[in-house]
């Protein structure tokens, strides 16, 4: 079987079979140095958070903010909205995320702030805390909206999750706004003071929900 040599790495190869097809495994970002330090994967982290119950108003529900030195690269945006209350006769408008840039102040009026200590979140112990560099909110409850921060918003959502079906009492409806899974796709990279905002489009007329929100993302030296 024919391999190929790394340029940089002669002793390790890629085999190439009798098809003339290499042969690759799709695997994560290692939680170590690529290349030199410039690439150096600080560790990965997944978290998800649920707000109050409530008639999930207009506007701004949740947001993750960076301000670290590093990036963060986004592999996942998800929510889940959870019916409590019956909502009828009402069509729900989809759930959008958007980038705010310069996201130099955050919207903490009527919000919460996920708690990140130490080891949590990271998909290992070894990798380093995110307290001090993630912020994550969600409304105190979804009949508020979160306010008072001071950034640019893209004038059109990046991802979206439709939620036709939330409608009966005990409904749950969940999906993926955003995910890096796609051949040849670049990932959403944030910087220092960029994030991501989940907004809900009309206010429920009638009944109550409860919207979760969750994020999973590397931290990353440079990319």
């Amino acid at each position: 079987m024919a391999t190929l040599d790394s340029p940089t790495t002669p002793t390790v190869s890629v085999a190439v079979d009798n098809q003339n097809a290499g042969r690759v495994s799709i695997r994560h970002l290692d939680h170590t140095s690529l290349v030199g330090t410039s690439q150096k994967v600080l560790g990965h982290y997944r978290v998800f958070t649920i707000g109050a119950t409530g008639a999930i108003a207009t506007g701004l529900q949740g947001f993750l903010r960076y301000i670290g030195p590093n990036v963060l690269v986004i592999h996942r945006v998800y929510a889940v909205v959870s019916v409590v209350t019956a909502v009828t006769g009402q069509a729900t408008s989809p759930l959008q995320c958007f980038v705010a840039r310069s996201y130099t102040v955050a919207d903490t009026t009527a919000a919460t702030a996920v708690t990140l200590k130490g080891a949590d979140q990271a998909m290992r112990s070894n990798m380093g805390p995110i307290g001090a560099n993630v912020q994550i909110y969600n409304a105190t409850a979804s009949a508020t909206v979160c306010s008072g921060g001071t950034s640019t918003v893209d004038d059109n959502a990046f991802g979206a999750l439709g939620l036709s079906g939330v409608v009966a009492l005990g409904t749950t409806d969940q999906g993926d706004l955003y995910k890096w899974d796609q051949m040849g796709m670049h990932p959403l990279v944030l910087q220092q003071n960029e994030g991501i905002q989940m907004k809900w489009g009309t206010t429920l007329a009638t009944g109550t929900a409860a919207l979760g929100i969750g994020f999973e993302f590397a931290e990353v030296a440079a990319y």
